[in-house]
């Protein structure tokens, strides 16, 4: 009976996420050989041991339905919101915001679902850590790019493993890029120990079929253990980024009865042990089927208002002769003195904080107090937050299309196996070729980039140097930031770091031209595996990125709890303003971690120190700590300013205060907080202890909870309005739904018997995606066009800007749903190729690029034609549900707002 409830809750779960991606019908899971990925499949690869049977199960039966489930009620929810409480069908909006049993019933519900899911996701991780006594233990060590095998139980023979060339693959019928020359072999029916490090850089031991994976560390042994239950083949592949040749790694694991094995083992145990070959003297071949490279062969891949006016220092004295008694004066006398004063410094106080006064000291007339410097002083030397804002949106708006193109070019090379862009002769060598280089390194580099310029040099300056430049003075009715120079200073120290990372992309980089470490820079690959000085280039740029924003979060902090208007207390700031208030702290309790980071790098590389080299007593762990202890806040850096637009675009387009205000804001600050104590669930396939894997799994599923209080906060804000379906109401409600996808894969990742099988492959791209491609950048553009007349004073094209939406909406889900089954069979991230069972969704995935590009194409249209046609913006174009500052104000605000600060009386501005 038990056994017939588990098949059905499999088969409901699997019907259950088929019908939510929207996808055809899953293809049949049966693979031709054991442990090799089903072409077109979208679940975990067959079993290959009863430690994976139950892995599973736990993702099939209890993990599938869960996520399938919250997805699918959130979608319910959504449509039958937009549907029953549209402008037409309830023209009068509801006004209450507050209901204390929901909010208590939408936070517990959550917690008892984790704590469900908790006693499947402990059973399952100390399963896999309880190792019985082992019957055969092998030591695999990992090189570039090679496995290297040894049985020191059996003879004491080692021997390397290398891709089997495609000529011979396709003459023994067997999978080109996962098959190997020499095989690992292993009884059946027995307890294998594994033993797993590294010799130069690090490597990760994947094979699905039983679900391991674990990271190769130089200086260090971790081990993993299995017990196959039929004979076979098993393939797997290395998911670590490890060079030029990381996509040529595979792992290949030959299951036979007692007695093939004990002849396998006398036949190698009667040759002398063959020495493993040097990190650079065996090279697999390249994919285009040429004969293996003999051992000793080069390694493949060569490769807004005036500033206000400075107070001028006060004269030295001229000498005078001291008195020798002070001078005395009547009482009254010093007190008049005592109240001019006061009177002095409330002057120069208003002098230093309003622009306006600031003006008007210049003597210039009333009516010219929006006057406006020069070009060049004003958009170089610029002390205005609008104008820096504008700065910082122009310069994420070019970085962006500048890392699209990047992914453009990852999608072009993807969608067919074999290397058809980066190879010397193709058509972006021709185009592109004095830029990238046309090698495998120049993919690696191509992923580099991608990834920093996108987090550092888009999604950050978009959301709070541009955004948060523009409204939080205006929300919170301040005059400026409190620093404006230190403001000026933190845009152009971000121009300073995007010019040194590109300058690593033509700089030389030891394995060839630029830095192809992964965005991450994991030592040691950043440090012995790149020599050139293009490594240096990119650690530079991120210290200079890293200063750039530990300024910028000064300056808003500072900002938000000493320059609020008269009135407006913290329980009535704006949700934005809180939002980027928790992600100013982020800021500065995280960078200073990264900077020690990097800087470690860089003494390791020039200065001969070794905190990440084992040779000289260091640990290549030790930076994983560190970068991901920036890292995980840096997510929530990345979001939470997205948490807070989208709530004033859907309080606005509902016409109804947000749900749950102060739940919403203390939600943000438990996320800020629960962030910090996370890190180390991107590190559970490194070795770190069973017990502290416990708690990491533990502290990231509670981070569920806060999130999902937003999520419902939104819904409920909608439920009872008004709703119109402007162009940023669709791309809220959008993102509601597309993160609380990437929020359901991000609880499937957090179990760590389940990530060994997820860690490093495309289901992490797509989650990851999810929460910020399509998750902060949805948010970004609700913001863009929220605040559009705000910013430029002029009207966009409502019909442009709905085809923008709808065409990114749909090509980003083209792209990354496809990669969630990439990873569930298997694929590796970071691959320049792949074999050819992964075809089907990398072909699809790449379909999405060109739809979302014809979206992206459709938002330059909506920019062109506003700057063309110049309609005059309104000052609040969205009626009686916009009430924040900024909506008082015309558009665009004047250069200097706010002559006389405003007052604030009621919660009316906050939301």
């Amino acid at each position: 009976m038990i056994g017939f409830a588990q098949r059905w809750a499999s088969r409901i779960g699997a019907g259950l996420a088929s019908g939510v991606l929207a996808m055809a019908a899953a293809p049949a899971f049966a693979a031709g050989v054991l442990g090799q990925p089903t072409d077109g499949g979208i679940g975990l690869q067959p079993a290959g041991s009863s430690l994976r049977h139950e892995a599973i199960y736990f993702h099939d039966a209890v993990l599938l339905p869960i996520i399938v489930g919250i997805s699918l009620f959130v979608l319910f929810l959504l449509l039958w919101t937009m549907f029953r409480y549209n402008k037409r069908a309830n023209p009068v909006p509801a006004k209450w915001s507050h209901n204390t049993p929901i909010e208590v019933l939408w936070t517990v519900v959550p917690v008892l679902l984790l704590m469900f899911i908790a006693v499947f996701s402990f059973r399952l991780l100390f399963a896999y850590h309880d190792m019985p006594k082992p019957d055969l233990t092998v030591k695999v060590t990992g090189n570039q790019w090679y496995w290297n095998y040894e049985y020191p139980q059996n003879g004491d023979f080692a021997f390397d493993s290398l891709v089997l060339p495609e000529d011979k693959a396709k003459a023994q019928g067997v999978p080109f890029k996962l098959a190997v020359d020499k095989p690992m072999v292993v009884p059946v029916g027995k307890t294998v120990q594994v033993l797993i490090t590294g010799a130069d850089v690090l490597h990760a031991w994947f094979l699905p079929a039983f679900g391991i994976q674990e990271t190769a560390v130089p200086g260090r042994v971790n081990q993993a253990w299995f017990r196959a239950e039929k004979p076979g083949v098993y393939y797997g592949q290395c998911t670590e980024l490890c060079g030029v040749d990381h996509a040529f790694m595979p792992i290949e694991v030959d299951v036979v009865d007692q007695a093939k094995f004990d002849a396998w083992v006398a036949a190698h145990a009667a040759k002398p042990a063959a020495p493993t070959a040097p990190a650079a003297a065996t090279t697999p071949p390249g994919a285009t089927g040429a004969a293996a490279a003999a051992k000793g062969a080069a390694p493949v891949g060569s490769n807004a208002a005036a500033p206000p006016r400075r107070l001028r220092p006060a004269r030295r004295p001229r000498s005078r002769p001291v008195p020798t008694s002070p001078p005395t004066s009547p009482p009254h006398s010093r007190r008049r003195a005592a109240a001019d004063r006061t009177r002095v410094e409330q002057r120069r106080y208003t002098m230093a904080t309003s622009h306006a006064a600031a003006h008007g000291a210049h003597g210039h007339d009333a009516h010219d107090v929006d006057h406006k410097p020069p070009f060049l002083i004003r958009w170089f030397f610029s002390t205005n937050h609008k104008d820096i804002g504008t700065l910082y949106l122009l310069f994420a708006i070019m970085a962006g299309l500048v890392g699209g193109i990047l992914s453009g070019l990852i999608r072009w090379e993807l969608a067919e196996p074999g290397l058809q862009v980066f190879r010397p002769g193709s058509l972006m060598a021709q185009v592109l070729g004095w830029a990238i280089e046309p090698s495998k390194h120049g993919y690696n580099v191509v992923i580099t980039a991608h990834g920093l310029i996108m987090i550092f040099f888009m999604v950050m300056p978009a959301m709070i140097g541009g955004f948060g430049n523009w409204f939080v003075p205006i929300m919170i009715g301040a005059p400026d930031m409190a620093f404006p120079r230190m403001n000026n200073i933190s845009f152009w120290l971000l121009v300073a770091s995007f010019t040194l990372l590109v300058c690593s992309m033509f700089a030389d980089g030891g394995p060839g031209r630029g830095v192809g470490a992964g965005w991450t820079l994991y030592a040691p690959l950043s440090t012995t595996g790149h020599t050139g000085p293009a490594m240096d280039f990119a650690i530079l740029s991120i210290h200079l990125a890293g200063a750039s924003s530990i300024l910028g979060a000064i300056n808003f902090i500072t900002t938000i709890f000493n320059m609020r208007a008269p009135g407006m207390t913290i329980h009535r700031m704006p949700l934005f303003v809180w939002s980027v208030l928790v992600t100013a702290f982020l800021l500065l309790l995280s960078l200073p971690v990264l900077a020690g980071a990097i800087t470690m790098l860089l003494t390791d590389r020039n200065f001969g120190t070794s905190f990440f080299n084992p040779q000289g007593g260091g640990d290549p762990l030790m930076y994983q700590h560190l970068f991901w202890f920036f890292g995980h806040p840096e997510v929530y850096i990345l979001i939470l300013p997205g948490f807070g637009i989208i709530s004033h675009v859907v309080s606005t387009f509902s016409k109804k205060p947000v749900f749950g205000y102060l739940a919403m804001a203390y939600a943000m600050v438990a996320i800020g907080f629960v962030g910090f104590v996370v890190w180390a669930h991107h590190m559970f396939t490194t070795g770190i202890n069973v017990n502290l894997q416990a708690y990491f799994v533990a502290a990231t599923m509670i981070i569920a909870v806060p999130t999902g209080v937003k999520i419902f906060s939104w819904i409920a804000t909608m439920w009872g309005g008004s709703i119109e379906f402007k162009v940023p109401m669709l791309w809220a409600i959008g993102f509601i739904f597309l993160f609380t996808i990437g929020g359901v894969t991000g609880v499937v990742l957090a179990n760590a018997g389940i990530d060994y099988s997820l860690h490093g492959t495309y289901y992490v791209v797509a989650h990851f995606h999810y929460v910020l491609s399509l998750g902060a950048v949805f948010a970004i553009f609700a913001g863009w066009y929220y605040w559009f007349e705000k910013m430029w004073g002029v009207k966009y094209n409502g019909v442009l800007g709905g085809l923008h939406f709808w065409f990114m909406f749909v090509g980003v889900n083209v792209i990354f749903m496809p990669q969630h089954f990439l990873g569930l069979q298997g694929m590796p991230r970071r691959y320049v190729d792949y074999p050819e069972a992964f075809t089907f969704w990398n072909k699809v995935s790449s379909w999405g690029y060109p739809i979302m590009a014809v979206g992206m194409a459709f938002f330059l249209a909506v920019c062109l034609e506003a700057a063309i046609r110049r309609r005059k913006a309104e000052a609040n174009p969205w009626g009686e549900g916009a009430t924040t500052l900024e909506w008082t104000l015309p558009s665009p605000p004047p250069f200097h707002q706010f002559n006389e600060l405003p007052v604030i009386h009621s919660e009316t501005h906050a939301s």
